[in-house]
């Protein structure tokens, strides 16, 4: 609904502007999230109790920040919101005097086929985002031997470093009026950006390292448990420094720019109307992909390992980029 107003509370000229205020407070609260689960994850557990009703440790202290953080929106949303929209074309003309000239100020019907390649990207956008937080800490402990503790203390420090790419990122398109970009090349740019992430982090096999084997009759603790996994040994080691640089940097751009772009140019290609509907779609094909994601992506990594959950995300996001080459021409 926020998305919605951003789009539906400005015009062409400023969108991409209304659209970077929204984004930069996702992108403050994103960058204050990690910040707060590092900080959290000096309480270990159990933690401590608080007047013996809650624990506080490293599980419960970022659910309770975010229930602090939600009533502080509400009380904020309550006092200070105030709806208005510009740039709508409304159909009802009480005057009839201007009912004549109605038909010039008539929007056109949008290009259907340019909003079904905008609700595909929006899903190949929200699916790329679904496997990093499904099994992105899984993963470390898997690749790179981590221990549970190190692996969050990990995600938490890129993501910190991701969210402050991204809120830099948020505010050049707020603090712009980036009238001339064009939009479409950005789009298929960052398709083909977050296309490069998979194949620069793949464990190919021509990788002269190997995976350390979880093996606890050898006094091993931390590694792939390949009496769980079968794929453990057909796994080579990716480096970690390549891949957190790789992961920091690609989603830390790629990504919040393909997101404000996308929803800018999806609001284009709607016109000047109410669009409330068409952007619920918008969020259900988004949605889509994040309910499906955890599910498919967590169970293929149990079955296959990450290799083919990297294939099935470079089939995803490969055919969306020959979608956006096709019909390129249309999405203005």
């Amino acid at each position: 609904m926020l998305r919605l107003y951003a789009s539906t509370a400005s015009t062409v000229d400023d969108r991409s502007q209304s659209i970077g205020y929204f984004s930069c407070g996702q992108a403050i609260g994103a960058i204050l999230g990690p910040v707060f689960q590092l900080a959290f994850s000096l309480l270990k557990f159990p933690g401590y109790q608080i007047y013996g009703l809650f624990n506080l440790n490293i599980y419960t202290a970022p659910a309770y920040c975010a229930i602090l953080a939600d009533i502080i929106g509400i009380i904020v949303l309550y006092t200070l919101f105030k709806e208005d929209y510009a740039g709508i074309v409304e159909k009802s003309i009480d005057d009839s005097c201007e009912k004549d000239n109605y038909k010039s100020m008539e929007v056109p019907k949008y290009d259907i086929v340019a909003v079904y390649v905008c609700l595909l990207t929006r899903f190949a956008h929200t699916f790329f985002l679904a496997n990093i937080e499904t099994i992105g800490s899984a993963f470390s402990m898997h690749m790179f031997a981590f221990s549970h503790t190190k692996a969050v203390k990990y995600m938490a420090g890129s993501q910190t470093a991701v969210s402050i790419l991204t809120f830099f990122v948020y505010l050049v398109f707020t603090l712009n009026n980036l009238k001339s970009i064009n939009l479409r090349c950005i789009c298929i740019s960052s398709v083909k950006v977050m296309i490069l992430f998979y194949l620069l982090t793949y464990s190919y096999p021509f990788y002269s390292g190997q995976i350390k084997i979880r093996d606890a009759s050898i006094n091993i603790s931390h590694g792939c448990p390949a009496d769980k996994f079968t794929w453990c040994k057909d796994l080579s080691l990716i480096n970690v420094y390549l891949y957190y640089a790789v992961y920091v940097s690609i989603i830390g751009f790629a990504f919040p720019t393909l997101n404000i772009v996308l929803i800018t140019l999806y609001s284009t290609v709607l016109g000047p109307r109410r669009q409330g509907t068409l952007q619920g779609i918008f969020q259900i094909s988004g949605g889509t992909a994040r309910m499906l994601g955890p599910f498919v992506l967590g169970n293929l990594y149990d079955s296959h390992g990450p290799k083919m959950t990297w294939k099935l995300e470079f089939i995803v996001l490969g055919i969306t980029a020959v979608i956006w080459i096709l019909f390129y021409h249309r999405m203005c």
